[in-house]
């Protein structure tokens, strides 16, 4: 089975995929429990937030209720149309993950949900510290694991240790929740702070 990397995960969500894209998941009972995880975490967040990549937006009205200030980039401009739409009033940019259009430390925080598993294990180091550059003080990301290299043509392993190998002093991980196993594999948000 062919590696995923960030081109194939680039080209995947251009095109129709953002037609729909969260009608197809919003049911599933992963996507609640991320979203659950994800306000848990953020109850110790204050000011701004990237995520990065925003999708069509899903976890943007999370952000306002918790009062804030988000920004979402994304590369795929077919999912930001569909998020502009949904969002007017948010500041959303079209941009890569490994060259956010953003200042060093330009947000207190920075969320990257649903991303990681896509990359190859080369990817995983240049888009966590493209995270760690532009927060300031909070970087929250999801990622699957198992014991085995691949599952369902995706890596997994590799992630979590390549992540950690990523966290350099005044970094250090602060939570690890255990979002669902889905067919068997545990997802995982972990949270890191500064």
């Amino acid at each position: 089975m062919n590696q995923p990397t960030l081109d194939s995960a680039r080209k995947y969500y251009q095109g129709g995929k953002a037609t729909g894209y969260e009608g197809k998941r919003s049911s599933r009972a992963k996507w609640t429990l991320e979203y659950e995880c994800l306000r848990g975490l953020l109850r110790s967040v204050s000011g701004t937030l990237i995520d990065v990549p925003v999708g069509t937006g899903r976890f943007l009205p999370l952000y306002k209720e918790l009062g804030l200030k988000a920004a979402g980039v994304d590369y795929s401009e077919e999912m930001l149309l569909t998020a502009r739409a949904k969002h007017p009033n948010d500041i959303l940019w079209q941009g890569d993950v490994t060259s956010l259009p953003c200042s060093d430390g330009q947000f207190d925080a920075a969320v990257c949900i649903r991303l990681l598993h896509l990359v190859a294990p080369a990817e995983v180091a240049p888009v966590m510290a493209e995270l760690f550059r532009v927060a300031s003080r909070h970087v929250i990301v999801t990622i699957p694991l198992d014991q085995t290299e691949y599952v369902r043509g995706r890596s997994q392993v590799h992630v979590r240790k390549t992540i950690m190998s990523c966290v350099k002093h005044p970094w250090a991980l602060s939570a690890s929740l255990l979002i669902m196993k889905e067919k068997g594999v545990p997802n995982y948000m972990l949270h890191f702070v500064r």
